[in-house]
C-alpha cells in the first residue's frame, strides 16, 4: 500500500490540472518530496540517498529543459522532479520513457481534437501508474 501514495498524490495533481485550469497546487510536489525523505528515513524502500538525489536532479533538469521547450508548466517539473526523489534514478528513467509514451498518446488525442495544449500531469500519473505495477525498486 505504501508504494501506492505517489501515484495517488499524482492522480490528485491530474484532476487539479485537468478541472482547475491546468493548475497543480505547489503542495502536492512538496507533499511527493516528503513523502520520497520519509520513505528513505523509514527504509520503505532500497534506495540510497545519493540514489533519490540524482533522479530529483535528472527529472529537474529533463523537466526544466521541457519547460523552456513550452511542452511542460512549471508544476509538470516539480512533479517529475520530486518523483525522481520517490523513485530514484534508475526507476526515474523508466518513468520518464513511460511519460513521454503517454505524452505523446495524449497530444496526439489533443491533436485530434482540435486542441494544441493538454494536462500533461495525466501522462505523467500514467507513467507513474506503470512503475508501480512494475514494483518500485
Amino acid at each position: 500500500m505504501l508504494t501506492w501514495v505517489p501515484f495517488i498524490l499524482v492522480v490528485i495533481a491530474a484532476g487539479f490540472d485537468l478541472f482547475n485550469k491546468m493548475e497543480i497546487p505547489d503542495t502536492i510536489p512538496a507533499l511527493l518530496l516528503g513523502w520520497g525523505i520519509l520513505a528513505l528515513c523509514f527504509g520503505w524502500h532500497h534506495q540510497s540517498w545519493m540514489s533519490s538525489l540524482l533522479g530529483c536532479l535528472l527529472g529537474l533538469g529533463i523537466g526544466l529543459v521541457l519547460f523552456q521547450l513550452g511542452g511542460f508548466g512549471g508544476a509538470d517539473v516539480k512533479l517529475i522532479a520530486s518523483l525522481g526523489a520517490v523513485f530514484g534514478l534508475a526507476t526515474e528513467l523508466s518513468l520518464l520513457f513511460y511519460v513521454a509514451v503517454a505524452g505523446a498518446v495524449l497530444a496526439v488525442i489533443a491533436k485530434l481534437r482540435g486542441r494544441r495544449e493538454f494536462a500533461y500531469a495525466v501522462a505523467i500519473a500514467i507513467g507513474v501508474f506503470i512503475v508501480t505495477l512494475q514494483g518500485v525498486k
